[in-house]
């Protein structure tokens, strides 16, 4: 949700980039689109990662596997993860 979101960033002192507060700015009150828009996030941070030569990924979920598992399957149908 947006504002697990916010708790997690500021209970971590996370910098976020700009246009990723943006976009959850925008759609904040929309938590199906907070949900997607995580999801493609995710998916292309993994891509980044994975096409810049790291071997593995490691997925601290917090409970929150309805966000990872999408973001595996994509990555594995796309066969940049091995099942």
């Amino acid at each position: 949700s947006y504002n697990g979101f916010n708790r997690m960033v500021e209970f971590c002192k996370t910098r976020v980039p700009q246009e990723v507060r943006a976009r959850l700015e925008a759609i904040k009150d929309d938590a199906q689109a907070v949900e997607a828009y995580a999801i493609e996030w995710g998916v292309q941070t993994c891509k980044t990662l994975l096409a810049n030569g790291h071997n593995g990924l490691h997925f601290y979920c917090l409970n929150q596997d309805k966000i990872v598992l999408p973001i595996i399957e994509q990555l594995r149908a796309e066969k940049l993860l091995m099942n």
